[in-house]
């Protein structure tokens, strides 16, 4: 999951502090997803998706399958 949150973050051109800041996670939470420690639920992808303007189902595909940043992972 490294790669995927991690990767779409950067070319968002978030720190984790502001991701964490725009969608009410920790930043110990976001960190712990981009390092495939935790696997997220379906509110934690939610709370992501709104915080990177993309519908759940966007970031859900996107951190599963690796569609549009080549990622994989799960949060």
């Amino acid at each position: 999951m490294l790669n995927d949150l991690y990767i779409l973050r950067n070319n968002l051109n978030l720190s984790q502090k502001k991701l964490a800041k725009r969608s009410g996670l920790s930043k110990t939470t976001i960190l712990q997803i981009e390092s495939g420690q935790v696997i997220p639920k379906i509110d934690t992808v939610c709370m992501l998706a709104h915080a990177l303007n993309l519908s759940p189902g966007d970031l859900f595909n996107i951190l599963v399958s690796g569609e549009d940043f080549a990622m994989k992972g799960e949060a």
